[in-house]
């Protein structure tokens, strides 16, 4: 079932592989599906990087973590030097990352959600 594979989207992989599954069953992806699958990623990827915010405001985007403890700072500043665009970093209540939401926001929140994913996979 499509409906179930887009949810179980855990990995690179996984998203690429309903993507290229969708693509060759049915020719291009609408934009709205590929919305619906980039949201199923991101999920997963803020879950396994102990996120549990995602916000819109005022044309920007705030990924927030759970609990100050798991905002890592040494990540943090890997994370400042490798991400190519604008980022903000909020340190009130909950920690949190900002980013601008201008052009293709969806790709750059999979982006940085990436980029979040492998410091930690490297730095663990």
């Amino acid at each position: 079932n499509i409906y179930k594979k887009i949810s179980y989207i855990d990995n690179d992989q996984d998203h690429y592989a309903i993507i290229d599954e969708l693509t060759d069953r049915f020719g291009d992806i609408p934009k709205p599906v590929q919305n619906i699958i980039d949201i199923s990623y991101i999920r997963s990827l803020m879950i396994n990087n102990d996120m549990d915010g995602l916000n819109e405001k005022d044309n920007q985007i705030s990924l927030s973590y759970k609990k100050l403890e798991d905002f890592d700072f040494d990540k943090l500043k890997i994370l400042a030097q490798d991400y190519k665009g604008d980022m903000k970093f909020d340190m009130m209540e909950n920690p949190s990352i900002i980013i601008s939401k201008d052009g293709n926001y969806m790709l750059k929140l999979v982006d940085l959600l990436k980029l979040i994913d492998k410091i930690n996979k490297e730095r663990k």
